[in-house]
């Protein structure tokens, strides 16, 4: 067994050591990059829920009003994470080509 002042970080030998994507839940929330997009999403989300319940509570303007706000928040959250996604993809397989892997 390897003496412990080898590996002072305790990563040595872990089958997740070089990864480079996030592999659990919740991961990528931590990206700055997607912050904008996961925002925006999320704000979305929420507009939706409050749209249905002043709809239910019979206020269609306003109901109006927050679905307009709810598609386009969506709309351009997601697009903004898919965008970020390639652009990401993009830039690793340029660093791999100039690399050799």
């Amino acid at each position: 067994m390897p003496a412990a002042t080898d590996d002072p970080s305790g990563t040595l030998g872990h089958p997740h050591h070089d990864r480079n994507t996030p592999s659990h839940a919740g991961e990528s929330s931590g990206d700055l990059p997607n912050s904008p997009g996961l925002t925006l999403a999320a704000i979305g989300i929420v507009s939706v829920a409050l749209t249905l319940t002043i709809g239910g509570y019979g206020f269609a303007g306003l109901a109006l009003v927050g679905a307009a706000v709810s598609v386009l928040c969506l709309g351009f959250g997601i697009t903004l994470v898919v965008a970020e996604h390639d652009r990401d993809r993009v830039r690793k397989q340029h660093r791999g080509r100039l690399t050799g892997e």
